[in-house]
């Protein structure tokens, strides 16, 4: 048993379950575009310029934070200009093989539903804000752990990486399966916007555990289930607040929310003014 577990977390006989590397170099230096069979958490210390994930290339900033999986050809061209005092970049990355997830699954039962929700993952994946902060933090902790100690760290980064707030999908377009998927889902939330829905109910309709459900929605659409589907019940609100003569009450509950205030709020964050305010300057008669 042990031995099974050693050789999932190395699967090519090394010894460690994961690779840390913290370097500096001339930005000439940097590696040119290129693929593994390994995920890859990269952080840019020192540098800025623009990276390629696949089919997306787009400018990068000191402080980037993108985490690429596997098989996805990826690189970092950096800016010439923009270097420490010594003329280097830095940058700071960790690479694990997906057997080192399987292996946490297995040794540790709280980690199932995050290497779920990890290997539901098709694109590279950007991180902003304080979840960004908060990845970062840990990156620099483990500069001066024992490798030992490194592995502590990591486990505290993998629940991180499948956060829904603060990360945005970078490259890769969806493969037709995936887009019959998340046509699914939102024909499902649109049909259904009119009732109460929960996200056991979408999960079961679209044969996905909640947790990889949540994390493909965000991961294609940038958004996450509850921000779409508030989104689309606004929108409606809208054209029925300029068409007809309904009460507020009465649309908020047509569109599907449960109580007025709520959807007051709700209406306000979204377009900007109150419901009362938006039929004013939009009331366009039955």
């Amino acid at each position: 048993m042990v031995k099974s577990i050693i050789r999932a977390f190395n699967p090519a006989g090394g010894v460690h379950s994961f690779i840390y590397n913290y370097v500096t170099l001339l930005p000439a230096d940097q590696m040119g575009l290129h693929s593994h069979d390994m995920w890859e958490l990269s952080w840019v210390m020192v540098g800025r310029g623009e990276r390629t994930m696949d089919d997306c290339t787009e400018p990068f900033e000191q402080g980037d934070v993108v985490l690429v999986p596997p098989d996805m050809n990826h690189c970092w061209k950096f800016d010439p200009q923009c270097v420490d005092e010594h003329g280097e970049i830095s940058n700071t990355t960790i690479i694990f093989h997906p057997q080192t997830l399987a292996a946490c699954a297995s040794l540790f039962p709280e980690f199932a539903s995050v290497v779920e929700a990890l290997e539901s993952i098709r694109q590279a994946i950007s991180y902003q804000g304080e979840l960004r902060e908060r990845i970062t933090s840990i990156l620099s902790a483990m500069r001066d752990k024992s490798s030992a100690e490194r592995v502590g760290l990591l486990l505290q980064i993998l629940p991180l990486l499948v956060e829904g707030e603060g990360s945005t999908p970078i490259g890769r377009e969806l493969c037709d399966d995936e887009s019959v998927r998340l046509n699914r889902i939102t024909t499902y939330l649109i049909c259904s916007h009119q009732r109460r829905i929960t996200l056991d109910d979408v999960a079961q309709h679209v044969g996905m555990s909640c947790t990889s459900l949540c994390n493909f929605f965000k991961l294609h659409t940038g958004q996450t289930i509850f921000n779409y589907l508030n989104n689309f019940r606004i929108n409606m609100a809208c054209d029925m607040l300029a068409r007809t003569n309904n009460s507020v009450a009465e649309i908020c509950y047509k569109v599907g929310f449960g109580d007025l205030p709520h959807f007051n709020r709700t209406f306000k964050k979204i377009i900007g003014v109150p419901p009362t305010e938006y039929r004013a300057n939009n009331k366009g008669g039955d």
